[in-house]
């Protein structure tokens, strides 16, 4: 059964391999034209409801950015890359566009002398999480210095030089168990996603204020420049139809 399951992964792995190398020839090859199939690496997890990686991606992030890829006319295939993977990717030029981003998040020097941002796609708003037997007041960051912080581990957090001690976890699921445990006395979580878990697994959880808020863009490599005027075309489309509202609302608040 070992020796089974080590093999399916190297297959899985030499797979992920192979399609690698493809997407890098392709984006490198001179006749990469408005016809041919733009291969695009995207999240290799699920963050629900905002990605929902199972055969076929869905959730808020993936079907906005499927929406405007598809309004700006562009071709696309989406296929699973971890974040660090993808992330040199795109600075070394092997990947065109890449989604969900804040500049903020995207400072590296060599990230800086490639990248292009387009209009907000939509905005990510973290939150104060406590558990609802053990609520208290955070007036200022300087609230949190004698507090156990929750937090995700290669996330960026404001002000998370006044977290007293700061215990970061590989998820946002995590994170809130250990919340609901009462292992950590406060988390910074995504609304939607603490809404989705605390509903999902019945925790006596209370969404608190707001921490911070992120505008999200589409992440264009400047090689890739000419997609830029399509795609914000194809944003403010989609926005004024009323598309992401319907995309949102489906996942947030179903009938």
């Amino acid at each position: 059964m070992l020796l089974a399951q080590g093999g399916a992964y190297m297959l899985s792995l030499r797979l992920r391999i192979m399609k690698c190398v493809v997407v890098c020839m392709c984006l490198h090859s001179p006749w990469l034209g408005a016809s041919d199939t733009l291969p695009i690496p995207f999240y290799d997890n699920s963050r629900p409801p905002l990605i929902i990686s199972t055969d076929k991606y869905s959730g808020i992030y993936a079907e906005l950015f499927t929406a405007v890829l598809k309004q700006a006319d562009i071709d696309f295939e989406l296929f699973p890359v971890p974040a660090m993977r993808k992330r040199i990717m795109f600075e070394n030029g092997e990947m065109a566009l890449s989604c969900c981003s804040n500049p903020a998040w995207r400072n590296r020097q060599k990230e800086l002398q490639v990248q292009l941002f387009s209009l907000p796609i939509y905005e990510s708003t973290d939150h104060y999480i406590f558990n609802s037997n053990q609520i208290f007041n955070i007036a200022a960051p300087s609230d949190l210095k004698t507090r156990v912080v929750g937090t995700v581990r290669g996330f960026t957090y404001p002000d998370s030089e006044w977290f007293g001690t700061d215990i970061k976890v590989q998820t946002e699921e995590k994170l809130l168990e250990l919340l609901h445990l009462g292992r950590v006395e406060v988390a910074i979580v995504n609304k939607e996603v603490a809404e989705y878990y605390i509903n999902k697994n019945g925790w006596a959880l209370t969404i608190g204020p707001e921490h911070d808020k992120h505008a999200l863009h589409i992440r264009v490599h400047k090689q890739h420049a000419a997609l830029l005027p399509s795609i914000n075309q194809a944003i403010t489309q989609t926005i004024r139809s009323g598309r992401r509202d319907q995309i949102i609302k489906r996942h947030l608040h179903p009938d």
